[in-house]
């Protein structure tokens, strides 16, 4: 059963995606930036990207179930 629950970060998700999205871009620039990597730390940018990578990754498998889920009920409805 598709559940409110499910609806509602089926609604979310894509927002979600999009800000991860803009923090990872942000992050990437600040690798390339030399006085934002020294002065934060190489490690600390590094590990941070690849938690926001991580969580990216996540969110999108969540949000791909969810819509795949959606679609079969939708198809499978009478």
């Amino acid at each position: 059963m598709y559940l409110c629950k499910e609806k509602l970060a089926l609604d979310s998700l894509p927002q979600e995606i999009e800000e991860l999205e803009g923090r990872i871009a942000l992050l990437e620039s600040d690798l390339t930036n030399p006085e934002k990597y020294q002065s934060i730390g190489i490690t600390a940018l590094a590990n941070a990207l690849e938690n926001l990578k991580a969580e990216l990754d996540m969110k999108l498998e969540q949000y791909f179930a969810l819509e795949q889920k959606a679609l079969d009920l939708q198809n499978n409805s009478c």
